[in-house]
């Protein structure tokens, strides 16, 4: 049933997560698609004065379509179309009709009956002169296929007639200009060559009687003698449009694209309009672009959290924590981004995004900082145009913000950690500005300087050392900040422990030397262990005198049921938890309080009662746990049971230490009190070790010095030996005196 409990608990907090991160992204991804507002083209009339001034938001470049195109027009103009005569078709009709003439003269039958022909020889040599001089005119003049050709001369006035001539073999001899109007009336088209040749024959031979038979000849002869090269025309045009170089308008952030009062042209309104579409899509971009980052970003923690910190992901408020700071920090910066055009150039580079990934550091590790920087940076430089510049600074300084804050215990070297903060940023941007425009000493650059100095050395810190506390509280984070606050020995509860059960307090202040050795040497955190050493038995400021440090000679003990003794004792985890809640200490030094003891028994009590032929229940002589869940609650356990064993040892030495260090690890293995703290075999045998080399130098056996007492009467001693060894001395020397 407990474990069902627990499986639906963890399902919850899943859930919990996945909502979490959900809202985050999607709160990140609308930030970004605010803008500062687009401009209201309905309140625009073009000829009428502006209704206000329009300022551009950011940087643009924006193509100017129509000026470009007129460009374009009049590089165009300047192509001339080509037309081809090919002056050898006149050769070539003649030639044709001379043997059409030839056959109606031997076949008249040939002709339709209705058209009268030349009877007699000089008739016929008349029908052929007339016959040829007609083709020459007409062909000079020129013939096309169809005039809709010129309908494409738009942009062109004049055009190049290249003539091929008859006796040549193809090649052009000739370019003369021809002006388009002119040539488009006078060239005659191919479907109307009839009628045109009727014509001609009447005004060079009036009365002509075989006008309509040499028309028809000729009409079915004739062929177009002018080509317009089309296909090199299109190329030429496009090759003329394309040299053409787009026409830009550029304003730079802050810039006044159109001021109040100025009458509208159709340029502005266009421009305006443009604008208007370029914000729309800046801003649909920049949301897609914080929906994308922002969903890697996720994905390679989610990741990373898996494979080495699975833990984080069964924490929701630690996740909400991480979540409220990229949602105020994207918020924090779109305001920057609106407020910019505003405000002197180069306030960008005062935006702290370091100061997001020390508070990570801090809060949480140092590698969810790693992994986030990048994704956040490229978020917030889609706000500011892409800056280079802006993006070293954000990566770089962030970075730095890690490595350098991650053993900071102390607030206040914070501003150190700013200092790093501000030099790297100013190396990177002077190089990425070099690198960029050639260039190591500028305006432009003095100002970057300036506001990143400002935001390293001034806004990080203050933003980190204001926020910490608010955080910390508001999310159930303990840092290291607040542990070493809470290592202050002055702190409320720990003077009340260290007067109303001195004992137990000196116990613990051993016991924090002993247990911080420990977790040093397994890589625990030895400052969370001291800390917690020194609140866990915060409870015995309750009836003191039930615990054997803080009793004299009596022991209340004596007097009492085991069963009651086993419940005062029990108490002091009940009371101690109380004391802590009320006192606001964190969840993660309550843990400490809770879990010191596990679900140890209380043998001694237990086996009185058994002696007292009692038939006691051995769970009211356990402690109610849980067990310990960390390995810094797990070295508090275990110290704490070699260290009141040590305590308890006659004439200790470091064999005595040793095997009774290595029995309690054991006895708390064997039972399974261990079982959920992660502690490896290597880990219990370091343990073992450092407890060991530390208890034999708190309990050595010292050397006995003899009292002052003791030390005249050995003086006294002496002196009289002294004088009995001068009396024999003397009787001596008087024998042999006499002897001689």
């Amino acid at each position: 049933m407990g474990k069902k409990k627990q499986q639906m608990k963890r399902a919850r907090r899943e859930k919990l997560v996945r909502i979490i991160v959900l809202a985050m992204v999607l709160a990140v991804g609308a930030v970004s698609l605010i803008g500062r507002g687009t401009v209201n083209l309905a309140v625009l009339d073009v000829g009428q004065p502006s209704p206000q001034t329009y300022v551009a938001q950011r940087d643009y470049r924006i193509q100017d379509l129509r000026l470009t195109e007129l460009k374009r027009q009049q590089k165009q103009a300047e192509v001339s179309p080509v037309f081809l005569r090919d002056n050898r078709q006149c050769r070539a009709v003649m030639e044709a009709l001379e043997r059409q003439i030839d056959a109606l003269r031997n076949d008249q039958k040939s002709l339709i009956e209705d058209l009268p022909l030349p009877q007699t020889a000089a008739e016929w040599q008349q029908f052929s002169r007339v016959g040829n001089l007609v083709v020459e005119y007409i062909l000079r003049e020129g013939l096309i296929k169809q005039r809709d050709f010129f309908a494409q001369f738009t942009l062109q006035d004049t055009g190049y007639l290249e003539l091929i001539p008859v006796d040549s073999r193809g090649e052009i001899t000739s370019r003369t200009e021809v002006q388009l109007d002119r040539v488009k009336d006078r060239w005659i088209i191919l479907p109307e060559v009839g009628p045109q040749v009727g014509e001609v024959i009447n005004n060079l031979y009036p009365g002509f009687n075989y006008r309509d038979t040499l028309v028809s000849l000729i009409e079915g002869l004739i062929q177009p003698n002018i080509k317009f090269r089309e296909s090199r025309f299109e190329r030429e045009l496009e090759t003329a449009a394309a040299a053409v170089d787009p026409v830009y308008h550029e304003f730079a952030a802050g810039e006044v694209v159109v001021e109040a009062g100025e009458v509208l042209t159709d340029e502005d309104y266009r421009l305006l309009e443009k604008i208007n579409s370029r914000d729309v899509r800046f801003y649909l971009a920049a949301g897609l672009a914080a929906f994308f980052f922002l969903g890697l970003a996720v994905f390679f923690i989610y990741l990373y959290s898996l494979k080495n910190q699975p833990e984080l992901l069964q924490q929701p408020n630690l996740v909400a924590l991480l979540a409220f700071l990229i949602i105020i920090t994207v918020v924090f910066a779109k305001f920057f981004q609106l407020i910019e055009p505003d405000l002197p150039g180069g306030f960008k580079f005062l935006f702290p995004l370091a100061a997001l990934t020390i508070l990570i550091t801090i809060l949480l590790n140092a590698s969810i900082a790693f992994l986030i920087v990048p994704f956040i940076a490229f978020i917030l430089v889609t706000y500011f145009n892409f800056s280079l510049e802006l993006l070293a600074l954000f990566i770089l300084g962030g970075i730095s913000g890690i490595f350098f804050s991650q053993d900071v215990e102390q607030r206040t070297t914070l501003l150190q950690t700013g200092l790093i903060i501000t030099a790297v940023q100013v190396v990177s941007l002077s190089f990425i500005y070099l690198l960029r425009t050639g260039q190591l000493f500028s305006l432009s650059l003095g100002s970057m300087i300036f506001w990143s100095v400002l935001n390293g050395a001034v806004a990080v810190p203050l933003i980190v050392v204001g926020a910490l506390p608010f955080l910390e509280n508001g999310f159930g984070v303990t840092t290291k900040f607040k542990l070493q606050e809470l290592a202050d020995l002055s702190h409320p509860l720990l003077r009340e422990l260290s007067r109303n059960a001195r004992g137990t307090f000196q116990h613990s202040m051993d016991l924090s030397s002993l247990c911080e050795a420990a977790a040093r040497e397994i890589g625990a955190d030895p400052l969370l262990t001291r800390v917690g050493a020194y609140y866990h038995d915060i409870g015995k400021t309750e009836n003191p005198e039930y615990f054997t440090e803080n009793q004299g000679e009596s022991n209340p003990h004596e007097k009492l049921k085991p069963t009651l003794s086993a419940s005062i004792l029990k108490s002091h985890v009940k009371i101690g938890i109380d004391k802590a809640r009320q006192a606001g200490l964190p969840e993660v030094i309550i843990d400490f309080i809770a879990q010191h003891q596990g679900t140890t028994q209380m043998k001694s009590f237990y086996h009185k009662a058994l002696e007292n032929g009692e038939e006691p229940e051995a769970e009211e002589f356990r402690y109610p746990g849980p067990i310990p869940q960390s390995k810094e609650v797990a070295i508090l356990m275990l110290g704490d049971a070699c260290e009141a064993a040590a305590r308890s040892l006659k004439k200790p030495n470091a064999k005595k230490i040793k095997e009774k260090v290595e029995s309690i690890i054991d006895t708390r293995f064997v039972e399974g009190q261990l079982d959920q703290c992660e502690l490896t075999l290597k880990d219990l045998n370091m343990i073992g070790q450092v407890f060991t080399r530390v208890l034999t130098s708190q309990h050595h056996t010292r050397v006995s010095y003899p009292s002052p007492e003791e030390t005249e009467a050995l003086q006294q001693a002496m002196a009289e030996d002294g004088e009995q060894a001068g009396e024999s001395t003397e009787e001596s020397s008087d024998s042999e005196a006499g002897n001689n």
